[in-house]
Parts: C-alpha cells; sequence; structure tokens
C-alpha cells in the first residue's frame, strides 16, 4: 500500500486501512491453516494468546455464527 502506518498508526482506524491490516495479519501468520481445519483454539491463540478467557471467546464466537447465518438467511430469502 506504500503508506507508512508506523508513523502514522491512527490510520488503521479507518475502516480500508483496518480491513487491510487484518487481512496482512492473516497472511503473515498463515490463519488460513486453523481456519480451513476448523481449529479455534489454535486460531484464536495465534491471534492473541492473552486477553479474553475460553468461555467468554466461545460465547464471542457462537453469537457471530449465529448473527451471520441470520443475516445470510434473511438476505436469502
Amino acid at each position: 500500500m506504500q503508506i507508512d502506518f508506523v508513523k502514522n498508526p491512527d490510520l488503521v482506524a479507518e475502516p480500508q486501512y483496518a480491513v487491510a491490516s487484518a487481512l496482512w495479519y492473516w497472511g503473515m501468520r498463515h490463519l488460513n491453516h486453523y481456519a480451513d481445519n476448523y481449529d479455534f483454539i489454535s486460531l484464536i491463540h495465534a491471534i492473541n494468546p492473552g486477553g479474553l478467557n475460553m468461555a467468554t471467546r466461545e460465547a464471542n464466537r457462537k453469537l457471530a455464527a449465529r448473527t451471520i447465518m441470520e443475516r445470510m438467511l434473511h438476505n436469502a430469502g
């Protein structure tokens, strides 16, 4: 992208740069391997080994999955 995010870290808060930085991180960490194998535990530890406890992470994952499915079904019909 030829943008110096080290000198301009606030740019990452902008949606287009936030998505680009997330995709860069995903690719650099080779996270598709975990996602393709439905290995949620290893995926979250690869992204953030500290942070939320497992019960909270699992509840958030289920909520996200349910929300995505509901929106997909709503848009399909």
